[in-house]
């Protein structure tokens, strides 16, 4: 498999969660089985395979444990199956849900993401959520570009606008250095009347492992300070990760982040909804730019 970018994770902290995203990118690039067994030549051991340390042995005792956690919270919306020691891809899934999921892969091995692609990430967010629920959208996030204009006030007036928000929702302006304010997405139903009222969606995208730590609930705050839905507002937070947790912390973070979409939920939607032909591209030139061709 030729995908040099994440061969960049053997450079951070060798995790299992993290040779377990390399593996699945190893299994849809290559369509094949992946076998327990599979992960002595595989993976870069410090030592070599005939001559395991103890660390090594846990280590791989953890990827697999990881990659069989996966199947057991996630269930059918992780797309490969575990039976006895080996890994497989699911199927009934079309192309542009692997290029999707492969694309999330990419981004959560990099070490340091690209602006570029955090911009792509958040088309990509914003179109899925909004095939999905049927809502209006709007991109908020900094910098503008697809004909958005620059000033955040600016975009916020358009999103009020589009939304029938009226004077009392509008507040403050924005400061003259304020970028986005954390807020990537806004989404809202409007009825046929055009007045205010109908439900909004706020949404932030984190694409650094840090995610834990970028929740919408303190930048609500201050976004409520220049603009504030009287029906109140939903959060959303979308991650290119696969996060699985024990039930008390998925509690957790849901109550300081809202509605969670992590790699498995955003392909999911893809499922039941098309993103545009210009986000579908930048992402398979994106993928294509690293040397990856995707077996189907």
């Amino acid at each position: 498999m030729e995908f040099p970018d994440l061969q960049e994770s053997w450079t951070q902290e060798l995790t299992a969660e993290i040779i377990a995203d390399w593996l699945e990118s190893w299994a849809i690039l290559n369509n094949k089985t992946l076998k327990r067994g599979d992960l002595l030549h595989l993976i870069p051991w410090q030592t070599d395979e005939t001559n395991f340390s103890d660390r090594d042995v846990k280590l791989e005792s953890n990827i697999w444990s990881t990659l069989k956690s996966r199947q057991q919270q996630l269930l059918a919306s992780w797309p490969f199956h575990i039976d006895s020691n080996k890994m497989t891809r699911r199927e009934g899934r079309h192309k542009s849900y692997w290029i999707i999921y492969l694309y999330l892969l990419f981004i959560s091995s990099k070490q340091e993401v690209t602006s570029e692609d955090r911009r792509n990430f958040e088309y990509l967010c914003i179109e899925l959520i909004a095939g999905w629920s049927g809502s209006n959208s709007y991109r908020i996030g900094f910098p503008a570009l697809r004909d958005e204009p620059a000033g955040l006030q600016d975009r916020i007036n358009i999103y009020a606008k589009k939304s029938h928000l009226i004077g009392y929702e509008v507040k403050f302006p924005v400061l003259p250095t304020d970028k986005d304010l954390g807020l990537d997405g806004v989404f809202w139903q409007s009825f046929r009347d055009r007045r205010s009222g109908g439900p909004h969606a706020w949404l932030q995208c984190a694409t650094g492992r840090d995610w834990t730590t970028k929740t919408m609930e303190a930048n609500n705050r201050t976004i409520m300070n220049h603009i504030d839905p009287a029906s109140g507002v939903l959060r959303l937070l979308a991650i290119p990760f696969c996060v699985v947790v024990p039930i008390a912390n998925w509690h957790r973070r849901l109550q300081e982040a809202g509605v969670i979409f992590d790699r498995t939920r955003i392909a999911e939607l893809s499922k039941h909804c098309d993103v545009s032909s210009q986000t579908y591209e930048l992402l398979n030139l994106r993928i294509a730019s690293y040397g990856a061709i995707l077996a189907t």
